[in-house]
């Protein structure tokens, strides 16, 4: 829990209106305003939105992550911008405790500015692998519990979404991790978002049951793939 918490301590994701900017508007203000230390700037697709990513180094910069992102100019840029800031040193030193969400930016984002950093790490299978069996049993235990409290519609909206990055590996590994459910997810979702049709509690609840089933056979799949490695 405490990796995931870590890597999200240095992720903001905003769910209600976005800024209307362009990623290169961002990447223009950021530049002029501090360039040097900048190592790199991505769009990421992230979920079901694109999420700025930037890299920095912080020897040249003399400040932290966390120091250079509550500057008040950068605060300023970044307001209710989706946005990842790491430093090239723990891109370079945690591949292995980041390996998923690595891999899903390495082999899916643009690179806008600078030095593609993510392609210059290696992720190993293992390392993947793990963290794939992670995530699949981490979200069954969030299922689990926040069915209880959080109201089920939200919790069938971000659920495939969520899962996006271990469905990208799964496929880079050839592991089998097809399922109906996930179609079936994605329309309900669909219409939830364009109001096209409603669904009853007990409906949605279901659905959310089908969605555990799913991930404990996934929990199945990926364990078994450690043994051919």
């Amino acid at each position: 829990m405490r990796i995931l918490q870590k890597i999200k301590g240095f992720f903001v994701r905003r769910r209600g209106k976005q800024k209307n900017v362009s990623f290169e508007d961002i990447q223009k203000n950021i530049l002029s305003f501090q360039k040097e230390g900048i190592v790199s700037i991505y769009s990421y697709p992230k979920y079901d939105y694109n999420t700025f990513v930037f890299i920095i180094d912080e020897d040249l910069l003399q400040q932290s992550v966390f120091e250079f992102v509550q500057r008040k100019e950068i605060k300023k840029i970044l307001q209710g911008i989706p946005f990842l800031c790491l430093s090239s040193r723990e891109i370079m030193e945690a591949s292995d405790v980041f390996a998923l969400q690595f891999f899903d930016i390495k082999t899916t984002a643009t690179l806008l500015y600078g030095d593609d950093i993510f392609q210059r790490i290696t992720i190993s299978t293992k390392d993947l692998r793990r963290k794939m069996e992670f995530d699949i049993r981490n979200k069954t235990i969030y299922l689990r519990h926040e069915s209880v409290r959080i109201p089920v519609y939200r919790l069938i909206e971000n659920i495939v979404a969520e899962l996006k990055p271990v469905m990208h590996a799964a496929e880079y590994l050839s592991i089998s991790l097809v399922s109906d459910t996930v179609e079936k997810v994605e329309k309900i979702t669909r219409d939830l978002q364009c109001k096209k049709k409603k669904y009853t509690a007990q409906e949605l609840y279901t659905v959310l049951g089908e969605v555990n089933t799913m991930l404990v056979q996934w929990e199945d799949e990926v364990e078994k793939y450690e043994y051919t490695l």
